[in-house]
């Protein structure tokens, strides 16, 4: 065999074994790719399955959440009818009773007993009244669109329907409604309570021949800003913390045996704060007054 042909023979030896070396990295890089395949399709698998265990949780969740939602509205509306009915039914009662003793010219302290009576009634409906809201309020209720109204509206309609209470408490009740404007960060109803709330805190507090200024006016971004200020009972260092608290009642309420639960102004808070805004006091201290502030944006926040 010629020289040329030995070459020939050893060059397609090294060639061949070059071949072979490439097929045998090419083998080993073909089962690493299909290695990792397979450990990439089985963790999709496990998220895949991850997802859909997860998504079935919170359907399971929503749906529990809609039906206890449902409960709740059928508690409340139950609530309504069971407490509200006999106690309104009382209170027109007495009302009829105490209108036919004046006609027959019937009064002194017979007449004076039933117009208490009749006070205690309807402190009775709006304690019932504000149960019934605050459970719906701490439900997932849902939140119909607002029509531009103004505010200035239904905070004068709060002290008119006031004035008369605070007339007999020789109280000088004060309005500066200079806001001007409208909004719809807040329906009427709710507005109404806020500030419904307020002024009978503020006459609750405030001692026969004192003042409550009602006052309404531009806030920040063009919001709505309401305050209520007394000159009152004021409040301590020790119940700062606790104003907004649910069925707590101060010192001041106790020592001078004024009704109530303590939720009207946890109530307030509440629908203030839902409804994008923010409340605070200010108070000089004890026998010094107090002003709360509320301020409500114009416009309802969308998330």
């Amino acid at each position: 065999m010629t020289r040329a042909a030995f070459a020939l023979l050893a060059g397609l030896a090294a060639a061949g074994a070059l071949l072979a070396l490439a097929l045998r990295s090419l083998r080993r890089e073909t089962a690493a790719l299909r290695a990792e395949r397979a450990e990439r399709k089985a963790a999709l698998a496990k998220t895949s399955k991850l997802l859909i265990d997860k998504n079935m949780e919170l359907f399971d969740q929503n749906v529990a959440q809609q039906e206890e939602i449902a409960r709740k509205e059928d508690f409340i509306e139950i609530l309504s009818h069971q407490l509200r009915t006999p106690a309104t039914e009382v209170r027109w009662g007495l009302g009829a009773l105490g209108a036919e003793m004046k006609k027959n010219g019937r009064g002194g302290l017979e007449l004076a007993y039933f117009e208490k009576l009749e006070a205690s009634a309807e402190r009775m409906v709006a304690l019932i009244d504000g149960l019934v809201r605050l459970m719906s309020l701490e439900g997932e209720g849902r939140r119909p669109a607002v029509e531009p109204y103004a505010p200035d509206e239904v905070v004068a309609a709060a002290a008119a329907a006031a004035a008369a209470r605070f007339a007999d408490k020789k109280i000088a009740l004060e309005s500066k409604l200079a806001f001007g404007g409208s909004i719809t960060s807040i329906d009427r109803d709710a507005l109404g309570l806020v500030a419904d709330n307020l002024i009978a805190n503020a006459y609750e507090y405030t001692p026969d021949g004192g003042r409550v200024t009602i006052s309404t006016e531009q806030g920040a971004e063009g919001g709505f800003a309401l305050s209520v200020a007394d000159t009152g009972v004021g409040i301590s260092e020790a119940r700062r913390p606790t104003m907004f608290v649910k069925f707590e009642r101060g010192e001041a309420a106790r020592t001078m045996n004024k009704g109530g639960m303590g939720l009207g102004l946890y109530l307030v808070k509440n629908i203030v704060e839902k409804n994008g805004g923010t409340i605070g006091f200010e108070s000089a201290g004890e026998g010094k007054g107090t002003t709360f502030r509320v301020a409500l944006p114009a416009k309802r926040k969308t998330a």
